[in-house]
């Protein structure tokens, strides 16, 4: 069972909402599938309706945005777009509700760090959550598992309460950030290898600092958790695929290295073909989906065989889950505050 934790985040800024290419989402399946580059994408295959900008010229923003968010809307997909299909009906993983009826409290501290299209930045310090296992019998956020397309793979809304607000201080001094009617949920489908962690809140109004606001909005934060066993097999394929790929990267090296030193123009050639066969071999490895898979280090525990990843994401929402927008506003790190260790 998991004792009393308290965690710390910090939501990196998005930025530069400007591009307006066109991109598809392709499915998280218990495979590790690609994700497209995250410019501007439309779901246009799925009841969903989602759309989503750009937010972010920064490396590791869009990374993490790209990937969890991806992963989090994989769970909760229809069962068929882009040509995959999913069995009919998709199931919730075994024991998922069990899990979250196991739940003991848990305490998290939240510092967003919120921009948009702006340099400019606007520091939310000091939110204090609990988290428990009560049912959420009160008004609340719509929630992407149990509100979503595919409601049976949640655990259902669980109470949320704040134990203190955020802040952040601007020319005018400090100001208190509110967040209410706050929720969570768990949402995992059957043979995926993780699942998502998902809070939700509603902000009553507009909050800005210089040029950086954080909107009047329904502000959500996603995490993705794993059991111990399923982390150390996602680990293992992420090894392994990088093994490969490191051994076709030092191939194309060697090729190259032989290509500038040959004399005859047929055997360059033939050098120069076998580094390209090389590069494409390691581009086919598609290293990037594992970026998911967390380390051990990147992890928290939150039951004995239950872990979530540190890194994870701010989003926003417009409408329902089913057909609406969401908008993101960042990426989410955690960081643990107790003793416990994983193993």
């Amino acid at each position: 069972m998991l004792s009393t934790s308290t965690l710390r985040c910090d939501v990196s800024s998005a930025n530069n909402i400007d591009t307006e290419s066109v991109y598809h989402l392709h499915t998280f399946t218990s495979q590790y599938q690609k994700y497209p580059p995250l410019e501007y994408i439309n779901i246009e295959h799925c009841n969903t309706n989602l759309e989503f900008k750009k937010q972010s010229q920064n490396p590791y923003l869009r990374t993490t945005m790209r990937f969890y968010l991806f992963f989090l809307l994989a769970s909760i997909s229809p069962n068929t777009f882009h040509g995959f299909l999913f069995p009919n009906p998709v199931d919730i993983k075994k024991g998922l509700v069990e899990i979250v009826d196991a739940q003991r409290t848990t305490t998290l501290e939240v510092k967003m760090d919120i921009g948009t299209n702006t340099p400019s930045r606007l520091n939310v310090n000091g939110l204090v959550l609990e988290l428990s296992s009560a049912v959420a019998d009160y008004k609340h956020p719509m929630m992407p598992g149990v509100d979503g397309p595919q409601p049976q793979l949640s655990g259902g809304a669980r109470t949320l309460t704040v134990l203190e607000e955020g802040w952040f201080i601007d020319m005018s001094g400090k100001k208190s950030v509110k967040t209410l009617n706050g929720c969570w949920e768990m949402i995992w489908r059957e043979k995926a290898p993780a699942g998502s962690l998902v809070c939700g809140f509603d902000i009553p109004e507009k909050y800005k600092r210089n040029q950086a606001f954080l909107p009047e909005c329904r502000l959500y934060m996603s995490f993705p958790v794993w059991t111990k066993y399923g982390l150390q097999q996602a680990q293992k394929d992420k090894e392994k695929i990088l093994s490969k790929a490191r051994g076709f990267l030092a191939e194309k090296e060697l090729e190259f290295e032989k290509m500038q030193a040959a004399q005859n123009p047929i055997v360059k050639a033939l050098h120069y073909r076998n580094a390209a066969s090389a590069q494409d071999m390691w581009r086919r490895q598609n290293i990037e989906h594992f970026d998911i898979v967390p380390s051990f280090d990147e992890v928290v525990p939150l039951q004995d065989d239950l872990l979530l990843t540190t890194k994870g994401l701010a989003f926003s929402r417009e409408g329902s889950f089913k057909r609406g927008k969401h908008f993101l506003l960042g990426a989410v790190r955690v960081s643990c505050h107790t003793d416990n260790a994983i193993f």
